[in-house]
């Protein structure tokens, strides 16, 4: 899985759709500088592994409110959030988690499909689907007692 459109700007992205055939990238928030990339990305649901904690590191964005995650999110690019390399950036998934809810007013459903669709995403990765399945099924369950937990069992849930 490449690597595009962290340090390098759009053009890096449709390097690695076009010239390697990605299926999946690793980042590729930068992509949001290119209206044209954001809309064939949401057309044909490439994952994207958004990195926010990374990215403010890194020094791709300066804070939080110029990231462009939750405007690729809002455009419908299929997102999953990590924690890139928690020991050097000093973050968790969890942390990430924390990091969607404070900085880009994510909802427990939001939340719940974002993690969804990691582990849809894990196919290519070799997670088979019967493993997938339970995975999901798995999430599902623990996003169920959150909401149950934090007195929330009327909320709309994810898709499947």
């Amino acid at each position: 899985m490449p690597h595009a459109g962290e340090v390098a700007g759009p053009a890096s992205v449709w390097g690695a759709l076009r010239k390697l055939g990605a299926r999946r990238l690793g980042h590729g928030v930068r992509s949001s500088e290119d209206p044209a990339l954001v809309a064939h990305l949401a057309a044909t649901q490439i994952p994207l592994e958004v990195n926010p904690t990374s990215n403010l590191c890194l020094n791709v964005y300066p804070d939080f409110s110029q990231h462009p995650l939750r405007r690729l999110w809002d455009a419908g690019v299929y997102l999953t959030v990590n924690s890139d390399d928690p020991p050097m950036f000093n973050t968790t998934l969890t942390a990430e988690y924390a990091v969607l809810v404070n900085h880009f007013d994510f909802t427990l459903a939001e939340l719940e499909r974002i993690s969804l669709n990691a582990v849809a995403a894990a196919a290519p990765l070799g997670l088979t689907p019967v493993a997938r399945q339970q995975m999901a099924a798995d999430f599902r369950a623990q996003f169920a007692d959150l909401r149950q937990r934090l007195g929330l069992p009327g909320q709309e849930t994810a898709d499947a």
